[in-house]
């Protein structure tokens, strides 16, 4: 049915509102999710994160869904006075509801930037 010339603005009003109301958290990627919310949490001088879930195709553990498997390497100068195991219980923290939702597997190195200028070839 077609329908009458008076009716079209606002079924197009209608449709730009649906739109703009389904691309709000849903419109961002995981990978997009996971370096907004580090960064704004532990302030990176450095943030590399990578979706590996590619590698991971066709395997039984793999959830069906696209973007599960990461590569996160995040520098802080929040980790300062933290051990090791306190830095990842920190990144877990703070992408949580990621990790329970979506992410199947996270693969993490935390530095201190003192850390990665040692590190970092001469």
């Amino acid at each position: 049915m077609r329908w009458p010339v008076h009716h079209r603005p606002l079924s197009a009003f209608f449709r730009f509102i649906s739109r703009a109301f389904s691309m709000s958290d849903s419109a961002e990627s995981v990978r997009e999710r996971v370096i907004r919310k580090l960064q704004a949490e532990l302030s990176p001088t450095h943030l590399e994160v990578v979706d590996e879930s590619a590698l991971h195709a066709g395997h039984a553990s793999k959830p069906p869904s696209d973007e599960t498997h990461f590569r996160v390497h995040v520098v802080s100068p929040l980790f300062e006075k933290c051990s090791l195991l306190a830095r990842h219980r920190l990144v877990y923290t703070v992408l949580a509801s990621e990790i329970q939702q979506r992410i199947h597997a996270l693969s993490l190195t935390a530095q201190t930037p003192a850390e990665r200028q040692r590190e970092a070839p001469s």
